[in-house]
């Protein structure tokens, strides 16, 4: 953190101490929700909301000082929702490819995992449960008995999709030595999650800057050398096992008590500025947001992570053939409206 920053940070402090407000202030470096679309967790970040242990199952801020858990109520799931679902990234991927089978199968997972939304929520696309300091009810026993009977379908499956692809010649044909991005190309188009991974670049924003409760639960950050698209396949699937392995942690862990915290009708942002990042699924999501201490901020800025990982592609396709072209941009897994500026 530089000395302005830090000063005005302290000064922030001193001023809000002042009005008796028992707040947490975030540093440039600070983070915030891992999963994109989970909105009401970064507006918690950015007023410094303190939430209570159970709502912080989902929405937890590293501020928290108590050995509370990690992640999970909706968390790890919520990753997996429809558009940010690994699964059906590669249903959608190896159908581009031709493959009917694996789609089918991927569906039936997804299946799965909207079930639990449905359960949890009451809405199988549309999940109204975030709220601002929290959830906006518990989840049940059952319900959690049904995550962990989700993890061992899941990890069973994940095995099936890899003696269905993984050593399938039709496969590595489309796959190995096709869409190349070095590790030094990667690093200056800026590229990030597992499109920066499968190049040999170590950065997963949980590891590198701990968030939430990240820090409190064992996962591996898998990372290839090989930059092709069968690199960013296999970099995917090892997340989805990692996944897997996250949500137990978090059933195990999970706390009872509070799981919302009480929010003004009217809140002001404090004067300042702060930088915030999570890992996305596909990458590092930040938000940089100036406040001249009034309800809405003076600016804000969003650095979506399908931006520059679209950028890459630039390299990445020349000399490329055109039927590979439509495995190298599924295999980026972007979003035209994180690109869209």
């Amino acid at each position: 953190m530089d000395t302005e920053l830090a000063q005005r940070l302290a000064r922030l402090r001193t001023a809000l101490d002042e009005r008796q407000i028992d707040v947490a202030l975030i540093g440039p470096s600070a983070d915030f929700r891992y999963l994109s679309g989970r909105r009401a967790g970064e507006s918690e970040r950015l007023i410094a909301l303190i939430v209570p242990q159970a709502g912080d199952c989902t929405l937890l801020v590293p501020e928290l000082e108590a050995p509370a858990f990690a992640d999970f109520d909706l968390g790890q799931l919520y990753r997996w929702r429809d558009g940010d679902d690994p699964v059906d990234l590669l249903a959608r991927r190896l159908l581009d490819l031709g493959a009917t089978t694996i789609f089918l199968w991927c569906f039936r997972e997804r299946e799965l995992i909207l079930d639990l939304f449905e359960h949890a929520t009451g809405g199988r696309l549309h999940h109204n449960y975030f709220r601002p300091g929290g959830v906006y009810e518990d989840v049940t026993e059952a319900w959690l008995g049904r995550v962990l009977d989700f993890c061992d379908v899941m990890e069973r499956r994940l095995v099936e999709y890899h003696e269905l692809l993984t050593d399938n010649p039709i496969f590595e044909v489309r796959t190995q030595g096709i869409g190349v991005l070095s590790r030094e190309d990667a690093i200056r188009f800026g590229a990030s999650g597992p499109v920066a991974r499968a190049s040999g670049v170590a950065f997963d924003v949980r590891k590198a800057f701990p968030y939430e409760q990240y820090g409190a639960v064992e996962f591996d950050v898998p990372v290839r050398t090989e930059g092709d698209n069968w690199a960013r396949y296999l970099v995917r699937m090892e997340e989805m096992r990692q996944a897997v392995r996250i949500i137990r942690q978090c059933v195990a862990r999970m706390p009872a008590g509070e799981i919302r915290a009480k929010v003004p009708v009217t809140v002001r942002l404090p004067r300042g500025e702060v930088y915030t990042r999570i890992e996305s699924p596909r990458g590092d999501e930040g938000i940089y947001l100036v406040s001249e201490g009034e309800e809405r901020p003076y600016r804000v800025k969003i650095r979506g992570p399908s931006f520059s990982n679209l950028y890459a592609l630039t390299q990445v396709m020349r000399g490329a053939k055109v039927a590979d072209l439509i495995a190298i941009l599924g295999s980026c897994d972007i979003v035209l409206a994180d690109v869209d500026r």
